[in-house]
């Protein structure tokens, strides 16, 4: 999302592509924390990064229906969140290292 706003806005003003390429990696720049998360490395292929994705996601959604108290209820939430984000994060730079 933030790499299709950057390219957007660098086309409405006429940005030559090889700006538009370098203030893309600064804002979109995943740093090796986002791999350790979901447990893969940089050589990992996207499917296998989608697979074990979604295997973590589905153990720590916060709707599992397993019964958590509030304090188990909130680190869950938070584990869900920064694999979704992690994931997020490997794929919007796979994306963007595809178009450059």
């Amino acid at each position: 999302n933030q790499s299709k706003m950057i390219k957007q806005n660098s086309i409405y003003i006429s940005m030559p592509i090889d700006r538009f390429n370098q203030i893309r990696e600064d804002v979109i720049q995943v740093d090796e924390e986002a791999y350790k998360i979901l447990g893969v490395s940089r050589q990992t292929p996207t499917s296998e990064v989608k697979r074990i994705y979604h295997r973590l996601a589905g153990q720590f959604h916060p709707d599992h229906g397993t019964i958590f108290d509030e304090n188990q209820k909130k680190q869950t939430e938070e584990a869900f969140l920064r694999i979704k984000n992690a994931y997020q994060k490997i794929i919007e730079e796979r994306k963007s290292q595809r178009y450059s």
